[in-house]
């Protein structure tokens, strides 16, 4: 465990500047494993690491196979098969080695084992009378050596198509990124990209242009790595702030998720988020992590760059707050945003929020049937006919 809050407390900083990420990146052993599919080759990434998916942040990363089953897969360094599963779901055929420096490197979606540890395999199930296995081993059952052919890769198990899941974990099973531990194999110099940003009022009093909800905007690019939002915004109160964005690689149609945002109020830092580390109990909370009803109703991932209630993932910094931005005045404040990948690509966005101190409805007793409602975080919002002598709300909360 300190391995890992070592990487973490250094890795909240790496949102700063590239100098300061190659100091992150320094904590992680590099050179220590070989990439285990076709090391010291070229190669290609399906998924990343903190990707986000239904239900959880998908951890380690995807490995292409070229489309095949069959690739060898290498045990990345000298160790012990720890753990060994089969099974028809999840993770399919797995192993896991446990290596000196006491990391687990994990390799999952198997096609099969190599001989030894296939017959191993072999006389397990049938000392159990099952089709299905996941069981710890002592160091002394299956040794392995560092570049030893330990599978041939596969699509068994939740897979979708013939690739390696691959992961790195510390004794305590928080994942690590592999993308830190220096591969070269994978190549990547593509800044992030910047989609859509929403801002949503964060109690009864907030607004955004006028209005109590949730507003969105798109980016607009500029420069390479640089986007900017034109349309005006004006607001009052507490506000949130959530990013739509996606990440790119060398020569591949794929998408990818980031891993640290960074935002930024009048030059001064109120949230981080670091994806570099988590512990697989935390993984559901991803659903807190991004605006869950907009992915329901939208299929689209706006992650929040502040802590909502119920969030207890612990890779976030922010102001006293909890991210969340106070507009309290008449004046022009400065947003910049900024994301990053793995690889130390950044992009930034830019834009002003101009305070405007509205006077807030007087609320008077419904006398008839609420005809709308919608629940924004904590706030419930209730729209009805205005009271055409004074102006005021007819419909309560």
């Amino acid at each position: 465990m300190k391995f890992a809050n070592y990487i973490f407390i250094i890795l909240i900083s790496a949102c700063l500047s590239n100098a300061l990420l190659a100091q992150v990146q320094s904590a992680y052993p590099k050179g220590y494993f070989m990439f285990p599919i076709k090391p010291g080759q070229r190669n290609y990434l399906a998924a990343n690491m903190g990707e986000l998916r239904p239900n959880h942040f998908h951890g380690g990363m995807d490995i292409k196979t070229d489309g095949q089953i069959g690739l060898p897969v290498y045990a990345c360094a000298d160790g012990y098969v720890s753990r060994l599963r089969v099974s028809t779901n999840g993770y399919g055929n797995t192993l896991y080695i446990t290596h000196p420096n006491g990391l687990v490197t994990v390799y999952a979606h198997l096609d099969k084992f190599n001989g030894t540890i296939h017959a191993y395999e072999l006389e397990q199930l049938y000392a159990r009378q099952e089709t299905e296995i996941d069981i710890l081993l002592p160091p002394t059952a299956l040794p392995i050596k560092k570049g030893e052919v330990i599978a041939k890769a596969g699509n068994t198990g939740g897979s979708s198509g013939p690739h390696l899941h691959f992961e790195i974990r510390d004794s305590r099973e928080n994942v690590l990124n592999p993308a830190l531990f220096g591969f070269t194999e994978i190549i990547d110099n593509i800044k992030p990209t910047f989609d859509k940003i929403a801002i949503r009022t964060m109690d009864v009093d907030s607004r955004v242009n006028d209005e109590l909800g949730r507003a969105e905007f798109t980016a607009q690019l500029v420069s390479t790595g640089k986007y900017v939002i034109s349309q005006p915004i004006t607001a009052k109160g507490l506000l949130g702030i959530e990013i739509k964005v996606h990440d790119k690689m060398n020569e591949t149609h794929n998408v990818y998720g980031i891993n640290c945002i960074e935002l930024k109020v009048d030059g001064k830092e109120v949230f981080y988020h670091n994806l570099e580390t988590y512990a697989f109990h935390e993984s559901r909370y991803i659903n807190v992590h991004i605006d869950y009803e907009t992915y329901i109703l939208k299929r689209q991932y706006f992650q929040k760059c502040y802590v909502a209630d119920g969030n207890n993932l612990n890779f976030y910094l922010m102001n006293p707050l909890q991210g969340k931005i106070p507009i309290n005045d008449t004046i022009a404040h400065k947003i910049d945003l900024r994301i990053y990948d793995s690889n130390g690509n950044a992009s930034s966005l830019t834009f002003t929020i101009r305070g405007k101190q509205t006077q807030t409805p007087n609320i008077t007793k419904a006398s008839s049937p609420v005809p709308d409602f919608h629940i924004y975080e904590n706030t419930l919002k209730i729209t009805g006919p205005a009271n055409s002598k004074d102006n005021t709300f007819k419909n309560v909360m």
